[in-house]
C-alpha cells in the first residue's frame, strides 16, 4: 500500500513540475507588475497573490463545466478531475510562490529555489485544505529548517510531501467534488474554493518570505 501511495505522489510531483512555467516567464509577470506601479513589495504582493488566485478560479470553474452534462458528466466530475484539479492548482500556486520568490529578491532560475517555492505551495496547500502540517506529520520537521536544506535533500523532502500530499488531499477533496459534481452550482463553487485556497497559501507564502529575508539580513552571531 506504501509503495501504491508513494508511487502516485511522485507520478503527481512529476506532473506538477513538467507543468510549472519557465522562470523567465514568472519574472514577466512580477515584472509587469512593477511597470503599473506596484514598486512597494507589500503592493507587488498584494497583485501577484489576486493574479494567481483569479486563475486559480478560473481552473475549478472549468474543472466542474462537465458536471453540466447529466450522467456521464456527472460521474466525470465527482471522480475523474479531482487529481487534475489538484495538480493544476498546485501548479499556479507554485508559480505564485515563485513569482512571490522574485519579488523579495531571490533568484528562481535556482533549482533549489523553484524546489523552495514547490514545497511551499504544498505545505501551506496541504494545510489550508486540511488543517494539519504536513511536515510534522511525515517527521518533525519545519518550513524554517528547510531554507538551509541542499537540493538533494529538498528532493527527497518533497517526494515524501507529494506521496502524504495526493493522499490526504485525494480524500478531502471528496465533498469537494461532490459539490462540483451538481450542474451550474457546482462551476461557482469550484472557482470559489480554489480562489480562497490560493489566496490563503500566497499569504502564507508571503510570510515566510519575509521572515526568510529578515532572517538573512540577521548578523552572523560570533563564535567563541
Amino acid at each position: 500500500m506504501n509503495e501504491v501511495v508513494e508511487g502516485a505522489g511522485h507520478r503527481f510531483l512529476n506532473a506538477v513540475e513538467r507543468m510549472l512555467a519557465s522562470s523567465g516567464d514568472i519574472r514577466a509577470v512580477v515584472d509587469g507588475y512593477r511597470r503599473e506601479g506596484a514598486v512597494r513589495r507589500s503592493q507587488l504582493s498584494d497583485r501577484l497573490i489576486s493574479h494567481y488566485s483569479n486563475r486559480s478560479a478560473l481552473v475549478g470553474g472549468m474543472s466542474a463545466l462537465p458536471g453540466i452534462v447529466p450522467g456521464i458528466g456527472t460521474l466525470t466530475v465527482a471522480i475523474g478531475t479531482s487529481l487534475v484539479d489538484m495538480a493544476a492548482v498546485l501548479k499556479l500556486e507554485t508559480e505564485l510562490c515563485l513569482a512571490l520568490c522574485y519579488a523579495h529578491g531571490f533568484d528562481i532560475d535556482d533549482r533549489r529555489e523553484r524546489q523552495l517555492a514547490l514545497l511551499l505551495a504544498a505545505v501551506h496547500t496541504s494545510e489550508v485544505a486540511t488543517g494539519r502540517n504536513i511536515l510534522l506529520d511525515i517527521g518533525d520537521v519545519t518550513l524554517t529548517a528547510t531554507s538551509n536544506y541542499t537540493s538533494r535533500e529538498l528532493q527527497k523532502l518533497l517526494l515524501r510531501v507529494s506521496a502524504a500530499f495526493t493522499l490526504s488531499l485525494a480524500i478531502k477533496n471528496l465533498p469537494k467534488s461532490a459539490l462540483k459534481a451538481i450542474p451550474f452550482v457546482g462551476i461557482a463553487v469550484g472557482a470559489g474554493l480554489n480562489k480562497v485556497l490560493t489566496v490563503k497559501v500566497g499569504q502564507a507564502a508571503r510570510r515566510w518570505l519575509a521572515w526568510r529575508c529578515a532572517a538573512s539580513l540577521q548578523p552572523m552571531r560570533r563564535t567563541k
